[in-house]
């Protein structure tokens, strides 16, 4: 699905339900994929996941039913622009529809920074900074999407 060699930038938003509205978006977007090994991904959610309270894990946005995710991929670097500019604009356009809510391993390169980490986390993200502060005080795992230590 992801050849070797290729360029990459995802980014996803939870979306509550698939209005007519979203659908429209889905389809304008995927109609003008700036390279045909980009795709846009709905993912359902529900079952299990669902069935765990909001704050019992770091996870939020449990409840939410839909996860929208543009995926641009390419090969040739004169497409960089395009595609970031595909990327950037389809996930501003799923804000749209947006709950606030999105999936950190679905977060693109974190452009947003602190807020696209609270967006991920949710309401959790006050209690896992405690967390935090408590077992990586001097913050020495803070790769990826990084949750600060509380003071």
């Amino acid at each position: 699905m992801f050849p070797k060699g290729e360029h990459r930038y995802w980014k996803s938003r939870a979306v509550a339900d698939l209005s007519e509205a979203v659908i429209d978006e889905i389809v304008d977007f995927a109609e003008r994929r700036p390279t045909p090994l980009t795709d846009i991904v709905v993912w359902h959610y529900g079952g299990a996941m669902s069935r765990v309270g909001e704050n019992e894990t770091a996870y939020a946005g449990r409840d939410t039913p839909f996860l929208v995710t543009g995926e641009a991929s390419w090969s040739d670097a004169a497409q960089n622009d395009e595609a970031l500019a595909w990327g950037r604009e389809f996930w501003k356009a799923m804000g749209k529809h947006s709950t606030g809510g999105l999936y950190l391993n679905f977060a693109g390169p974190g452009e947003e920074k602190e807020a696209l980490v609270r967006a991920g986390y949710g309401d959790n993200c006050r209690r896992l900074s405690k967390l935090k502060a408590k077992y990586d005080p001097t913050n020495l795992f803070r790769m990826n999407h990084n949750i600060t230590p509380s003071a």
